[in-house]
């Protein structure tokens, strides 16, 4: 039974991770007889899965229904669909039905996010111990933030996998570190396995390619002071990076050239590095980190002149870490901050922080090169997060082997404090099997350290995991999937809307991209909205959540001209308009940043002094905002409008709490347009606003190529006529 103890409690925790993804968002992700996916994203991955599974083993090279006029190439890392695909094709024996494969997009990722727990416990235990393991994969299954979202119930996205597979790589090499020669050998191999299975579930995936082979230059410059061999060392990189090279190239995938560069040189630098360590070995240690440091930045100058293509696609995948312009409108492109990591991590936050400086100090002073890989793989983690708040999601899992350790230590360090006398230590130290002795043993009571080692522990739980509980509850029982209101629009849409493309059937077998000929049309809509256009209603967007045609929408939404709206809708084969109200109010401003333009053209942020001489905020909505194509398609149905309230304001700058704010001073109410604009007119220190989205504060003629063809409580759909003569 002993035996068996590890194992059930591994197996206690996996159900516990299990449960919680799959019973708390179980309502959100089925309503009724559909689906909810709870991420945009989603909904492609299921589309991309779905075909396939109908197909399988032939996954689409193109699809006409994610974006027109052109349609996409099918170039995602094939990995992940292809473990959901044949999932669902075993389960229906060939030939699954839409349900089966539904089901399977919808369970998967929470069982995925669950099997996590494994190779964090495996991982702590050949760090440190068992019981680090088993508090490791305890706080992995229950840690809020990133990483429980996009592994939870209804979440059929390839970032879960992509944190199974590259901590599995991490454990194998954690493993191969603390071996020699065979086993060293095997461990190294099933990471390069596991290393090549990543790259063809992400196409980022050489982020990991860098952590490993910065993690082996550190530690090739500690074994170097430390006077340790980097052969093994060396070997383990080329093995790995070898292997992982081998299959990539094998499996033919598209984008080769973002994941072969990178591992190739990530091989030959490993081996490089042992050779230039052997050649260094007798020369003064502090010249072997300079001399390789000016090698390996000279070699990559020169790399970057002969091979400037080459070089460029090598750090193509990196690009995600540099954000501009409308990608900063994306809420996970935006930086982790201190703030956020409460949400993210909870008390973790400061346990892991804590956790690695000690780490960090121990991996040098011990020679551990297992450490040295957690402290690396945490540390650049930790950079990548607050650059992007996305990489949170495998951030979690050195926050889990970080906050354990921290945790074992103190656990030990209270049993330690336990007052026990000399007679009585030896007492408990010995080992009999006699009964008498056992029940010596009982009368003389508990050992002391049995009882602060319970007590430190329920100390920890009570601050270390009562706290997550609560927000990993909330954090799965959100509802981020579709609301019902653009469900419904979306099969209307679906049922009262001519086939975009009669000779490719949606579920059909999909064109060539040199054979795609038929366009059909395109629903023109803001991009977050495009995939759920794509599955629910088998209809193309003329902008997808991949960013494709965002500031073609953006520019038409911000339109504030009939003529030239109209005359993008003709370029793009536009047909019909989908908009919610969120357009109309919260996401104007990515739109109006997506198209280049200055959101504060339209609204902006003021404060107005309240009756207890308090500064409270109110948003203005300028001229330029009634005039768009948005708010006259959502707010006046595209008819006519006469303003009955147009306000004159008169704001000046105010310092509060470091910033410059715009502080209303006076505001002065008109029944029309013209007689505010007489105001204004001799007092040009006032400028025209207004505060309601459903009253214009400007004349609007109507739009006479638009009808409305589709209302509920926050969508509208509208049909595009085409210019009228």
């Amino acid at each position: 039974m002993a035996k068996l103890k590890y194992p059930l409690l591994i197996a206690g925790i996996f159900a516990v991770a299990l449960f919680l993804r799959t019973y708390f968002p179980y309502h959100n992700v089925f309503q009724g007889d559909w689906v909810n996916y709870q991420e945009t994203d989603c909904w492609y991955n299921m589309r991309v899965i779905t075909n396939l599974a109908q197909h399988f083993p032939h996954m689409m090279p193109f699809d006409p229904y994610a974006f027109s006029p052109s349609g996409i190439l099918v170039s995602n890392p094939p990995v992940f669909y292809y473990l959901f695909a044949f999932i669902a094709w075993a389960i229906g024996l060939g030939h699954p039905a839409l349900h089966t494969i539904e089901m399977v997009g919808a369970y998967l990722p929470a069982i995925i996010g669950a099997l996590v727990t494994i190779p964090v416990f495996f991982a702590a235990k050949e760090l440190f111990n068992k019981q680090a393991g088993l508090l490791a994969a305890a706080i992995i299954a229950i840690i809020p933030g990133q990483f429980l979202w996009r592994g939870m119930l209804g979440f059929p996205d390839y970032h879960i996998l992509e944190a199974l597979l590259s901590t599995t790589v991490i454990l194998f090499l954690i493993m191969a570190l603390r071996r020699t020669g065979r086993m060293q050998w095997v461990f190294s191999i099933l990471a390069g396995i596991f290393l090549a299975l990543y790259h063809l579930a992400w196409a980022g995936a050489a982020l990991f390619i860098f952590i490993i082979f910065i993690f082996i230059l550190i530690q090739s410059i500690i074994n170097h002071f430390k006077g340790k061999s980097n052969t093994e060392l060396g070997m383990m990189g080329a093995i790995t990076f070898g292997v992982a090279l081998i299959i990539v190239w094998l499996s033919g995938y598209r984008l080769l050239h973002m994941q072969i560069y990178p591992m190739a040189i990530a091989a030959m630098a490993s081996a490089g590095i042992w050779l230039f360590s052997r050649i260094a070995a007798k020369s003064p240690k502090y010249l072997y980190p300079i001399t390789l440091a000016i090698f390996g930045l000279g070699g990559l100058g020169l790399f970057s002149i002969i091979f400037p293509t080459t070089f460029d696609l090598i750090l193509s995948p990196f690009g995600i870490f540099k954000q501009s312009g409308g990608m900063l409108t994306i809420a996970e492109a935006k930086g982790m901050t201190l703030g956020s990591t409460w949400s993210l991590f909870a008390l973790c936050s400061y346990t892991a922080l804590a956790s690695l400086v000690v780490l960090a100090y121990l991996a040098v002073k011990e020679n551990d090169a297992g450490k040295s890989l957690l402290v690396t793989w945490g540390l650049i983690l930790l950079a990548a997060s607050f650059r992007q708040n996305r990489f949170a999601y495998y951030l979690a899992i050195p926050v889990a082997l970080l906050s354990a350790y921290l945790c074992c230590k103190i656990i030990e360090y209270v049993r330690h404090l336990a007052p026990i006398r000399r007679e009585q230590r030896a007492e408990f130290r010995r080992k009999s099997k006699r009964k008498k002795d056992k029940k010596k043993q009982r009368k003389q009571g508990r050992n002391p350290q049995t009882t602060y080692t319970i007590a430190a522990a329920l100390v920890i739980a009570l601050a270390v995991f009562i706290p997550l509980v609560p927000m990993s509850i909330d954090r799965v029982s959100a509802n981020t999937g579709l609301s019902s209101d653009w469900r419904n629009a979306l099969v209307w849409l679906g049922n009262n809307t001519p086939e975009p493309l009669p000779d490719y059937p949606y579920y059909g077998n999909m064109p060539k991209l040199g054979d795609y000929t038929q366009a059909g049309y395109g629903i023109m809509s803001w991009w977050d909205y495009g995939y759920w256009i794509s599955y629910i209603s088998h209809r193309i967007p003329n902008a997808n959540p991949s960013q494709m045609g965002a500031k073609d929408a953006g520019l038409f939404f911000t339109s504030g001209n009939e003529s030239e709206s109209n005359e993008m809708l003709d370029n793009l084969g536009s047909k019909y308009i989908i908009i919610d109200d969120a357009m109309a109010i919260g996401k104007f401003y990515a739109m109006a940043v997506w198209a280049g333009k200055n959101a504060s053209d339209y609204m902006s942020l003021y404060y107005y002094t309240d009756k207890d001489g308090l500064l409270q905020p109110t948003m203005l909505l300028l001229p330029a905002y009634y005039k768009t194509m948005c708010s006259r398609l959502y707010n006046f149905d595209g008819k006519a409008v006469t303003p009955s309230q147009v306000l004159a304001v008169l704001a000046q700058p105010q310092q509060a709490q470091g910033n410059t704010i715009m502080v209303i001073k006076d505001v002065k109410k008109y029944s029309t347009y013209g007689e505010a604009q007489a105001f204004i007119t001799s007092n040009p220190n006032y400028f025209i606003a207004g505060q309601s989205f459903s009253q214009s504060i400007v004349p609007l003629e109507p739009l006479s190529s638009y009808s409305l063809v589709y209302t509920n409580n926050t969508m509208k759909i509208f049909e595009y006529k085409g210019e009228t003569p």
